[in-house]
Order: C-alpha cells, then structure tokens, then sequence
C-alpha cells in the first residue's frame, strides 16, 4: 500500500517548534559561557551602563532637574570666571561637585548639565558592579546585585533620584573606601575616604567600618594609623589650598545653623516618614537584608557600614530624598550575602516594578517646586549683558545658571542672609552681601519674595534697610510671574545709604568670611 502523500503545512509547526529549540539552546549556551567570553567584563560594563541611562532615562528630558543642580552649576560658571570658592565664593559644601560641572562646563563649551549626569549615572554602575564583585561569587550574581544598586538609585523621586547630586558622586569612593579596608589597604582607603569626604561630609562617618576592617587586620592598630593619617591629610592639605579656616567654616563649623532648622518632633516625623518611604521603595533589598540578620556575625562590617550611612542622613537633619543615597551601597552589600539564595528573576521583578512606579510618577506628577524660569531669563537677556553680574533675593539658582550672569554676590542665594529653610541666619552673611554688592555692584537685582519663590516670601527683600537703601539706584524695571526685576539707572548706592564708586577689576578684592 502506498504512503500518502504528506501535507507541507503540517510539517510548518514542528519546523518552527525545532528552529525555536535551536535557538533557545543557542542563546543558554552563551548564557552559561558568557562568564568564560573574553570580552564578558567590557560588554557587561557596557550593558550596566546602558541599563542606568534606561532606568535614568529623565536625565535627558529637563535641562534642569532641580534647583541644587542649578545652584552648582552656578558656582561651577563662576570658578570659570575666575573666582574663589571659600572667599569669594561660598557654599556650605566640599569642593569637589563644584570642580567636576566646572570641568564638565570647560571641556563641552557650555553650561550643560547633561555631561555631569551621564558621568554621574556611570559612577553609579561600577559602585553596584564593584559591590557584586566583592561580594559575589557567581558572574549572574554579580550582574543582578549591579542592577538591583542601579534600580535603587532610581526609586526616589525625579530630583532625589536624577539630578548630578552630592550623594550620587560620593557613593563609589565611598564603596572603594570601604573595599579597601577589606583587604586590610589601610592607604588607599584612607585616601579614597578623604576624596569622599571631599564630595560630601556624611561621607565621614564611613570611618566605622573602614576602622573595624583594619583593626581586625594583622598589625591592625598600625594600619587604622596609616588610614588616619592619609585621610587627615589629604583633607587638610585640600582644605588648605582654599584657607583652611575658611574651608573648614564652610565645610563643618559654619553649619550649625542649618543643621538646627528643625524642632526635635518634627526631625523624628520627617525621619520616619521618609524611612518608611525609603524602605518601601527598596523593599527587595530591605527584604534580603532582613533574611541576612541571622548570618550579621560573618559580615558584621556591613551592618556598621550600614548604621554609619544612616547616621550620615540623621546628621544632615533635613531627611531629603537624595540623602538616602548614602544608605544604598551597605543595604546592597548586605543584600548580596543572600542574592545566591533567592530566584533572582522573582527578586529582580519586583524591584524593576518598583522603580517603574517611581518613574512613572516622575513623569505624571507635576512639580510644583521646580518653578519656571524661562521667561524670567528672556526678561534678564533683554535687560543686561552677557558680563553683568546679577543679584537674585531668594532662591533661584536656575535665574543664575540659565542666564549665564555673574553673580553679583558670593552666595549662590540669599537664605544665608535671611535663615529661610536653614534656622537661623550665617554668621555676618548681611555684612558680606553689602561688602559684595559694593565690590560688584549688579547690573539687576531679581526679588522673588513676591513671588514667594520658595518660600522666599518669609523675608521680603523690601523690608531688610540695608537692600532698600541700596534700591536708591534701581528702578522696577519689569515683573515675571509675580517677580519683581530692578535695574539700576544710577550709580551704586551701599547699604548705608552713600554712593559707591564702581570698582575697576583690579580693585576687587575676596570677601573677609
């Protein structure tokens, strides 16, 4: 009996099932020998990379994303121009940030912030890859505990997460501080602690579990020495490249101010709040570590680290979002310990889901304290010159950093003088601002108080005497949503009262505080 003929259609499905099989079993092979590829570690780092810009993908859709970036990248256009941070110019934060937009400003050419936070984003992947590597046995391991560090970075709000913050450039020498003192490398992590420190000043407090690593070390009280001493003194050897009085007023004493901005049962419901919140948005992790409580012997360095980082947020008093980047590394650290012992693609799910509600939210929900600043920079572009230095009366560094002006005074805003947001007022910031508006008298004064930019309406710039008497010179020249902008048609009047002649360049000289 003859066979009968087959049809060619049935044969399609099992054609296509074995081609499908084929290739699955073509992608697990690289899977299981991707570790052993030679180009494995550059196209990982590649891909992490790749994998930040996603999860960061606001980065490229504001040109600014809050008003601390706006506010360094003011100060970055004025070290550019020549002047000096510490003297001159003043900010109640380390150099470094400053110094990197101000590079970043110097090699692109412009006053974008775009560079900054690529760069920013990059730091970010090698703190995660570098945890997972030290921590982490397995290639896959390691990826996931990148990615799971990445994903953290993004599950704050827009701001807190995106923007070129302090925080997100402290963390990797923070992370390589700690590695370090690891492998009992008592100068290298004494120096990588330093730079930290450099970055931001909660980055100190690192100094917990660096010590507890070296003491534990053969010759351990020799190497928590060497540590000391390399951290001191690089820090004082920066600090006195700058004066080191007036760096350490700006860096530690001169704080105290701001740091008591709070009353005690506020600070412990702010606290709450955003831990809660913290905790909730980085819930995989907080899981993992609760798993790794019952093994905190065998990495005991870890829960320091971790309890050091959330001491550096309670320093800080003010509980910001960005503050909690501190915590991330010792959280994804402790969480390591256990990624082997978890499915990973459950545990990576979950968090990916979480950021992506921080992302979405990112990109629904208005902001309401990211003012607009665009015309209010056309209404300067119109009224003043590229080199005419400008006053702003609040908090609106975007005015500063958009127009390109000089800054007429040492500080980036005015809260210094009037104590909005930051306690009380700096010690002699009014004697200074006058000092400065003598020495560079601004072509416009910008008064968001009207406004209430920031809540810059508490301290209305008409009711400080010394700014009226220096109004003498200034007529209303024009108003912005609400924002008064004088511009002066006279010569300078002081803030007591008497004409001032305009100095030439040569003639200025720094600030005394």
């Amino acid at each position: 009996m003859d066979a009968e003929p087959t049809d060619p259609d049935l044969l399609v499905p099992s054609t296509a099932r074995a081609r499908w099989a084929e290739l699955s079993d073509r992608v697990g092979a690289f899977v299981l020998g991707f570790p052993r590829w030679r180009f494995a570690v550059p196209v990982s780092i590649l891909g992490l990379f790749g994998f930040g810009l996603i999860v960061h993908f606001p980065i490229f859709t504001s040109p600014v994303l809050d008003v601390d970036e706006a506010t360094v990248g003011s100060i970055a256009q004025e070290i550019l121009r020549g002047r000096h941070l510490y003297a001159d110019l003043v900010d109640r934060k380390p150099p470094i940030l400053f110094l990197v937009y101000a590079a970043s400003f110097l090699v692109t050419g412009g006053d974008s912030l775009l560079p900054v936070r690529v760069l920013m984003v990059a730091l970010e992947a090698a703190t995660g890859l570098l945890i997972g590597w030290v921590l982490c046995a397995r290639w896959r391991h390691r990826l996931a505990i990148a990615a799971l560090f990445l994903l953290g970075t993004a599950a704050f709000p827009l701001a807190d997460a995106h923007a070129a913050s302090f925080e997100a450039f402290m963390v990797l020498p923070m992370t390589l501080a700690w590695w370090f003192s690891r492998k009992g490398r008592a100068l290298p992590a004494g120096i990588a602690l330093a730079v930290a420190t450099l970055v931001k000043q909660s980055a100190v407090f690192t100094l917990i579990p660096i010590v507890y690593n070296l003491w534990r070390q053969p010759n351990g009280p020799r190497r928590v020495l060497v540590m000391g001493g390399a951290f001191a003194g690089l820090y004082l050897t920066v600090g006195s490249r700058y004066g080191l009085r007036q760096f350490l007023f700006w860096n530690l004493t001169g704080n105290s101010g701001y740091l008591g901005a709070y009353s005690l049962l506020g600070l412990a419901l702010r606290a709450g709040l955003t831990l809660v919140i913290y905790g909730l948005s980085h819930v995989v992790l907080v899981w993992l570590a609760g798993r790794a409580w019952v093994d905190r012997r065998q990495h005991l360095d870890l829960w320091l680290w971790l309890v050091s980082a959330l001491v550096g947020v309670a320093v800080g008093q003010h509980f910001f979002g960005h503050y909690y980047l501190q915590v991330l590394p010792p959280l994804v650290a402790i969480a390591a310990t256990q990624i082997s012992r978890v499915p990973l693609r459950r545990a990576l799910g979950v968090a990916a889901g979480v950021t992506a509600v921080w992302l979405i939210a990112s990109v629904l929900v208005p902001r309401p304290n990211l003012p607009p600043y665009v015309k209010l920079v056309a209404q300067i572009d119109k009224l003043s010159d590229r080199n005419d230095p400008i006053l702003v009366w609040g908090v609106f560094s975007e005015a500063t950093w958009a127009s390109s002006r000089p800054m007429s005074s040492r500080f980036p805003h005015t809260n210094f003088v009037t104590g909005i947001d930051q306690g009380r007022p700096t010690e002699g910031a009014l004697a200074d601002l006058c000092t400065d508006l003598t020495l560079r008298p601004p072509e416009l004064i910008i008064d968001t108080s009207p406004a209430n930019v920031r809540d810059s309406g508490k301290a209305p710039m008409l009711d400080v005497p010394q700014m009226r008497a220096v109004l003498k010179s200034y007529r209303r020249a024009a108003t912005v949503d609400g924002i008064a902008i004088y511009k002066r048609f006279a010569p300078p009047v002081g803030c007591d009262g008497q004409p001032e002649s305009v100095p030439t360049a040569s003639s200025a000289t720094p600030g005394s505080n």
